[in-house]
């Protein structure tokens, strides 16, 4: 497995980009995505020199059937902010209501996140509270990282390094 982070500034700047590959130890299960995904996302985070002041992860946070994916999971075991952010909603609900974004998620009654569009008219992607994350800052922290891409910047572009890697295995 390939897992690649890349930290960028308030600018939007890169300033570290780093890779880690590591063998699978846990097969693909429905629902279980963090015991095959984050030790790729440990090392990443062992490699690299800068410590990130939050992590978004390419996965879900609370918004999870058993209130903990990928992104609450690294959070935990990692000590570091996270929020999950996918492009499909595993769980809950958001409505549009004919109004402009973000939208609330629903689950079990509460928001565990907000479905947000990258530009008008594109298919919305998930934003969910990982870690040590509450709703508002969750929202003020990725809002910004959405620069024409579906997902935040740092998340398009470390999957470009993870499929760039990957090519060159």
């Amino acid at each position: 497995m390939v897992s690649a982070i890349v930290v960028v500034d308030r600018s939007l700047e890169t300033v570290e980009t780093v890779t880690a590959t590591v063998p699978i130890s846990f097969p693909y299960v429905p629902g279980l995505l963090s015991y095959r995904e984050a030790p790729g996302i440990a090392a990443s985070l062992r490699e690299l020199d800068t410590r990130p002041d939050v992590l978004l992860v390419n996965g879900c946070g609370i918004n999870h059937f058993q209130g903990v994916g990928l992104a609450s999971h690294v959070g935990v075991k990692e000590d570091i902010p996270t929020i999950g952010v996918t492009r499909r909603l595993l769980c809950g609900r958001f409505s549009t209501d004919g109004k402009e974004g973000p939208w609330p998620i629903h689950y079990k009654d509460r928001i565990v996140g907000n479905a947000v569009a990258s530009r008008k008219g594109s298919r919305p992607v998930f934003v969910a509270l990982g870690h040590l994350m509450d709703l508002k800052r969750s929202l003020e922290m990725t809002l910004p990282l959405f620069t024409g891409t579906r997902l935040p910047l740092p998340l398009a572009e470390a999957h470009r390094v993870c499929t760039l890697k990957k090519k060159s295995l």
